[in-house]
């Protein structure tokens, strides 16, 4: 059995713990978090011991591996520490929020034979990955463009002392920069994984509706090596799921010289389940079909996670560190894009 300890127990931390209870061959040993109200309703859902300091935790407790579900600016601090303490780690993306202090993580757990896994959430979708093989096919020829347009979550600020309100003012208000990086990181790595091509510049505009420091509403273009084009949306949508069905919240487009691959993400919604739509169009063809809406399949990278361990090598579908790093640098340089950019403040 892999021991290992939640470190990170938000919202997210609750949700990876869900899958880590149910992985086979992984016994969740502990649980921590600075905030201890936290802490303890993750002990209490494992059933063990709760901690406030990740250090602490790791010098009492007998342990293999660290699950880092931190806000992003914990992730270097903690993954280092889970490295002095011989621990393997699976940290939610992004890395860092410096590529350099990933450069230093990635050294030091390759020094130490630690294995380092980041959560990529797209390159497990089901979808996602079978965009990439009829890319990797030429199926649609050589890739022109790829964009994805991303609309959700709230254009006012979430309810005073809740939750999410402390997550989000904490997510703009800080070097975490706003969700246009939070979420953006996914799309970067998402842009490379589909095209195989490098970033050479951003051009970026930004909206501060909620009044932060750093945008909720933006567009980003990239421009790649081969000739690569890249567009990233991302902006509020109010209650989007109120009853007004049949709105696509989000769409991935790739266009090739041959053809092209459309996934609109909630496309509409069958009894009780949302469904999105998948057309793949080329010079001989056009086909359209219904897939259910897709899952973070954190129950995949845990399994995954005890294979690389067990075995000594990423298993799976887990992007290499490095790679995980690149989109680290590649959100960093967007924002600043936009940073340059920002409309009505």
């Amino acid at each position: 059995m892999l021991r290992i300890a939640l470190v990170g127990c938000g919202a997210a931390g609750i949700n990876h713990l869900s899958y880590m209870l149910k992985t086979k061959g992984l016994k969740v040993v502990s649980v921590c978090d600075v905030n201890k109200d936290f802490a303890a309703r993750a002990g209490k859902l494992a059933k063990v011991p709760h901690y406030s300091d990740a250090e602490e935790m790791m010098k009492n407790e007998k342990l293999d591996a660290a699950a880092v579900i931190t806000t992003a600016n914990a992730h270097y601090p903690v993954a280092k520490l889970a490295a002095k303490y011989k621990l393997h780690v699976i940290c939610e993306k992004p890395l860092t929020l410096r590529p350099e202090e990933g450069e230093e993580l990635i050294k030091l757990f390759k020094k130490e034979k630690l294995i380092l896994a980041v959560t990529y959430t797209y390159r497990y979708v089901d979808t996602t990955r079978k965009m990439k093989a009829l890319i990797d096919k030429g199926v649609i020829g050589k890739v022109n463009e790829i964009r994805q347009i991303s609309w959700g979550g709230k254009a006012e600020k979430y309810k005073a002392g809740s939750e999410m309100r402390i997550k989000y003012d904490r997510m703009y208000q800080s070097d975490i920069k706003g969700i246009l990086f939070d979420c953006g990181v996914h799309t970067f790595d998402l842009f490379r994984w589909f095209s195989g091509e490098e970033y050479v510049k951003f051009v970026g505009m930004g909206v501060c509706h909620m009044g932060y420091e750093y945008p909720d509403s933006g567009t980003i273009l990239c421009e790649m090596t081969g000739g690569v084009r890249g567009i990233y949306e991302h902006g509020p949508l109010p209650h989007y799921l109120g009853g007004q069905h049949g709105i696509c919240l989000s769409m991935i487009v790739v266009s090739g010289t041959k053809g092209s691959i459309v996934w609109k993400i909630v496309n509409k919604k069958k009894k009780k389940e949302y469904l999105s739509e998948f057309q793949l169009n080329t010079e001989k063809s056009f086909k359209i079909t219904e897939m259910p809406i897709y899952s973070k399949c954190r129950d995949r990278q845990y399994v995954d996670f005890v294979k690389s361990v067990k075995q000594g090598s990423l298993a799976g579908s887990f992007p290499t560190p490095e790679d995980a790093n690149l989109a680290t640098k590649a959100g960093i340089d967007a924002m600043k894009a936009v940073m340059k950019n920002i409309v009505g403040k």
